[in-house]
């Protein structure tokens, strides 16, 4: 009798996980995706930024984060190559 409410049981959430229906996945973007196209960087940074705990593993918003950070490291090396230094001289 118990083998039969376990069987029972068993088919029954297979049943019921098997009528959720996939969510839709959303298209990874590239790191330079998001580099050369500044509303979709902008757009997902807010995005992943309002919800960093349950969004900081998704490959969109690891792939926008390095992004932005290349981003910047770029800005700076262009900043130092034209004579600006935080060090004195």
């Amino acid at each position: 009798m118990k083998k039969a409410f376990l069987g029972v049981g068993v088919a029954l959430a297979a049943l019921l996980c098997g009528c959720e229906k996939p969510a839709a996945e959303e298209k990874v973007h590239t790191v330079s995706e998001f580099k050369t196209n500044n509303e979709l960087l902008q757009e997902f940074l807010k995005k992943c930024n309002e919800n960093p705990g349950e969004l900081r593993d998704e490959p969109n918003c690891i792939n926008v984060t390095m992004a932005a950070q290349m981003l910047v490291l770029e800005h700076r090396k262009k900043l130092n190559q034209g004579g600006w230094s935080r060090q004195p001289e």
